[in-house]
């Protein structure tokens, strides 16, 4: 099965340190043409410092507690590398998440 992945879906993801698996929401656009098939993600957390970088999540099914994304966990993954899919962020938390990242990048 070919993974898609979408903007605002949450995927688990073996990050390969201590051999911690994380979900991972994807904030990258679709890019049908674009060459190589990754995504652009942030990791979901359930620790805050009260940054400008992370924005509170809504209560999530799939999540046993709070969560949060912070924008300085961009990273960068390959779609083989993407597992299970999680779920959906919905669009009002997402623009939060994005004006993270553009802060964080400083566009």
């Amino acid at each position: 099965m070919r993974t898609d992945p979408q903007p605002g879906q949450v995927y688990v993801v073996d990050l390969g340190y201590a051999a911690k698996s994380r979900m991972v929401l994807i904030v990258s656009v679709r890019a049908s043409t674009a060459p190589l098939a990754v995504v652009t993600g942030l990791s979901l957390t359930r620790q805050f410092h009260g940054t400008p970088f992370e924005v509170p999540l809504p209560k999530l099914p799939w999540m046993t507690a709070q969560s949060y994304v912070n924008a300085q966990s961009l990273g960068g993954f390959k779609f083989v590398e993407l597992g299970h899919y999680c779920g959906q962020i919905e669009s009002g938390p997402m623009e939060q998440v994005r004006g993270a990242v553009r802060l964080w990048l400083g566009c």
